[in-house]
């Protein structure tokens, strides 16, 4: 006879990958699957398959979400950008020592 693991959950990892990285909670995917939640989380401890599946999709939903943070913050930030042009001047004598040295700064 077939476990709740092979007949519920098994069919559904590529399911389970697709929850994971839309941000549904393991709370949510076990609902969704129709198991309780301590059993998808020891179904989870015993079968790498599914850990493997509920990690990756978490690091790609994690990777998504800091190029979505760094975008929106670059959106937010990019009027407030600045160019910084260093400008260095040196006099020198007939000899070619440097007598007098100026750096200006000038923000664009």
């Amino acid at each position: 006879m077939a476990t709740k693991y092979e007949t519920l959950i098994h069919p559904q990892l590529e399911n389970i990958k697709r929850l994971r990285r839309n941000g549904a909670t393991i709370k949510q995917i076990a609902d969704d699957l129709g198991v309780g939640f301590s059993a998808l989380k020891k179904y989870r401890k015993t079968t790498p398959e599914l850990d493997e599946a509920l990690n990756d999709a978490e690091l790609n939903m994690q990777v998504a979400m800091a190029n979505l943070a760094e975008a929106s913050l670059f959106d937010k930030l990019h009027d407030r950008l600045m160019t910084v042009e260093i400008i260095e001047e040196e006099t020198r004598d007939e000899s070619g020592v440097v007598v007098k040295s100026k750096t200006t700064t000038k923000c664009a």
